[in-house]
Parts: C-alpha cells; sequence; structure tokens
C-alpha cells in the first residue's frame, strides 16, 4: 500500500489548496500516514509570506530530505507560495527536492503519481465537523507591506453556484461550521459580478440544511460598510465573530500602508457592530514599527 504525508503551511486559504491536493493522492489510491517514516511520498505546501513564515517552510524542506538519508525511497515534494517567490534559488539551493510544483499546479502531482480525475475535488484536512470555504483568491487592495498579489496574483471569485455546491457536499460530509476565507471577504465578486457579492453568498449558504455556523474571516475595513454590518446582524447562523484587520488607526500610517481606509470609518464600523451585536467578538491583527 502507497502511502503519503501532507505537511501544510501558512494560512487556511493555503490549507484549501493542501486538501485538493490530498484529493489527488486519494484518487490515485495513496493512503495517509500521520507518521512521514513510514511514507512513499512527502508533500510539503510552503508559506512565503514574511520572514518567519519562510524560515519555518525552509526548516521543514530541510527536515524532510533530511529524512531522505535514512528512507532512501521518500520522495520530497514541495509547493505552495514559498515556491512562487524563490522557485529558481530553491532549485539551486536545495537538490534534494524530487519535485517542485508550482502554487496550485494540481496537474503535476497528477502526473507524478500517474492518475487521472476530471473533477476538481477536496478531501478536507480538517476535523469533520468544520471546513473552510474559500470564496476567492489573489487580492486587488496592493496594501504597502504585502506580498500577496505578487505571489497570487489579483482578486479571482469563485463563482456563487460552485460555492454553494461545494457549501452542500461538506454539509453532506456532516461539516456543521463553514469558514468563510479569503483575502479580502468583503470584496467577494467585485470582478465576477461588479458589485460585493458576500451577502448573497451568505444567504445561499445559511438556506443549507446541515450548517450550524458560518464564520467570516478577514473582512477589510475598508470595504465593510454599515450596510453590510445590518444585513449580517440578520443571519442567526453567522457567528458574532468579525475578523476585521484593522493594521493601525493613524490617518497618516494607514495613507502609507495603502490601507483605503481612515480612522473616522474603522472607528464607525466598530462601534456600528458593538450596537447592532453588543456580544460580538472582535479578532484583529495590529502593525507596528511600520517602515517610513
Amino acid at each position: 500500500m502507497k502511502k503519503y504525508a501532507i505537511v501544510s503551511l501558512g494560512c487556511p486559504k493555503n490549507l484549501v489548496d493542501s486538501e485538493y491536493f490530498n484529493q489527488i493522492f486519494i484518487d490515485a489510491e495513496y493512503t495517509m500516514t500521520p507518521d512521514a517514516e513510514k511514507a512513499d511520498i512527502v508533500l510539503i505546501n510552503t508559506c512565503g509570506f514574511i520572514n518567519p513564515a519562510k524560515e519555518e517552510s525552509i526548516n521543514t524542506i530541510f527536515e524532510y530530505t533530511e529524512l531522505k538519508k535514512q528512507h532512501k525511497n521518500l520522495k520530497v515534494i514541495v509547493t505552495g507560495c514559498l515556491v512562487k517567490r524563490y522557485l529558481d534559488d530553491l532549485k539551486a539551493e536545495i537538490p534534494e527536492v524530487d519535485h517542485w510544483i508550482e502554487l496550485k499546479d494540481f496537474y503535476s502531482l497528477k502526473e507524478i503519481l500517474h492518475t487521472q480525475n476530471a473533477k476538481q475535488n477536496r478531501a478536507i484536512l480538517t476535523p469533520q465537523y468544520y471546513a473552510y470555504l474559500r470564496i476567492s483568491d489573489g487580492c486587488n487592495n496592493h496594501c504597502a507591506y504585502c506580498a500577496i498579489p505578487g505571489i497570487r496574483g489579483d482578486l479571482k471569485s469563485e463563482p456563487m453556484e460552485a460555492l454553494i455546491e461545494q457549501a452542500k457536499d461538506l454539509a453532506a460530509k456532516g461539516v456543521k461550521e463553514l469558514i468563510i476565507n479569503a483575502q479580502d471577504t468583503s470584496q467577494y465578486g467585485t470582478d465576477l459580478y461588479q458589485q460585493q457579492m458576500l451577502i448573497q453568498l451568505i444567504k445561499a449558504v445559511h438556506e443549507i440544511e446541515g450548517i450550524q455556523w458560518i464564520r467570516l474571516l478577514y473582512l477589510h475595513p475598508a470595504h465593510l460598510s454599515i450596510e453590510m454590518i445590518d444585513e449580517i446582524a440578520k443571519f442567526p447562523k453567522v457567528c458574532h465573530y468579525f475578523d476585521i484587520p484593522l493594521q493601525h488607526i493613524n490617518d497618516e500610517i494607514l495613507q502609507k500602508m495603502n490601507r483605503h481606509t481612515t480612522k473616522a470609518h474603522i472607528q464607525s464600523v466598530l462601534k456600528h457592530i458593538r450596537q447592532q451585536m453588543p456580544d460580538a467578538v472582535l479578532r484583529t491583527t495590529l502593525i507596528t514599527g511600520f517602515p517610513g
């Protein structure tokens, strides 16, 4: 029996890519093992966003190429954001890696495993009761400190029909909490439909039997409006959990960061959330020591 292991680093968006790779292994009749020493293949899905993430990715690659010295038959495959940013350098510095796969190049893994599946499916790597629904990839915001547009490109929303089918499939498999995820969830649909379509998507997912919780991640404050908050408050299944990356509150710094928002707007949004949903929880990120 052929065995494989997946090491998924970085954000939940990267984890979704790992889940697509996971399905390809299953289609090729491989069995997952938590013990890499028993695996025939280890796939490492790297993160290349900030320096600590890069270091973790490189150290993980070295860990498994070192393991190859004891297990000669082990194959190491590396993919992900670090590969997207530094492929040529990585190839030169770590020749022990058997295969380098470009970001989201699922076809290459199929070729390596000598398998073909017509439909691109996911096999989730989270516990059965929750799963991520990545509604778009890439980003159009171009914040001054962020490498995501250079790695994942501009915003590319998934068609709503495909997302609803994916959500129904996850619900049928026992998923109770659906975590809606993207680089900027509030901008979902602006490329495909020329308008924000997050609320319409929430409404459709809200009606799916079996889904009990809907959690929203990464609502960029520049695109989160009072009207959107009012709509979100109408859905009982949506958790009163707001993941809003504020990064800063000083107008001059926000402008230098290219955040497209102001202190006044951020304060009005937070105040309105508290008024509409007094039990709301805020999860955020803040940057100190911004260059310049």
